[in-house]
């Protein structure tokens, strides 16, 4: 548990750093500053799962240690509609002057338009766990594994569960999660 909140503190003051920054900025290391003002949208694939909560009170942990001045929402869809509903708090998160929405894609490509938009008006797309596949839109995306790395390691543990022979399914959570069907295509080539 303490080294998720850590993760998820390390990469929320990564994130609150380079949310004022433009993409090539980001090829020199990042130090956020303490006590600026960044209001910001920690936006989840949906509501009500252990590791976006977790995420969470990283995000709160992050912005209470640089004493940021500016807010921090935690606002997400729910499973049901979490496609629809991060396009929309997306387009709100923008509308209302947001400086930065950070988002666990869910929504495949299909958030492009919103995310341009959001950066139009001056809003910086922050990707953590799961990209934009197109990248279009992102202003960064910050991964917390190799994804080349999971799948390989699913496909050994496939592999020695199944003593070497066999088949077996690969089931995902959705179609639109850039990270699991990265982690599916790592597994396929691994096997």
């Amino acid at each position: 548990m303490k080294f998720a909140g850590s993760s998820c503190l390390a990469a929320t003051a990564l994130l609150m750093g380079s949310s004022l920054m433009g993409p090539t900025a980001l090829a020199e290391p990042v130090t956020a500053t303490k006590g600026e003002s960044v209001d910001m949208v920690l936006l989840p694939k949906f509501l009500g799962i252990l590791p976006f909560d977790q995420a969470h009170r990283g995000a709160q942990e992050a912005h209470e240690e640089l004493e940021n001045k500016g807010e921090l929402l935690y606002v997400g869809p729910t499973p049901e509609n979490s496609v629809a509903g991060q396009i929309e708090i997306m387009t709100t998160a923008a509308t209302q002057g947001q400086d930065v929405v950070m988002l666990s894609n869910n929504s495949g490509d299909q958030i492009v338009p919103s995310a341009q938009a959001a950066q139009e008006a001056g809003t910086r797309v922050v990707t953590w766990d799961s990209p934009i596949p197109s990248a279009e839109g992102e202003t960064v995306f910050v991964a917390q594994v190799d994804f080349n790395d999971i799948g390989v390691v699913m496909a050994d543990m496939a592999h020695n569960i199944m003593g070497g022979e066999g088949e077996f399914a690969i089931l995902s959570a959705t179609p639109d999660a850039a990270n699991q069907n990265a982690w599916i295509a790592a597994m396929q080539r691994a096997l």
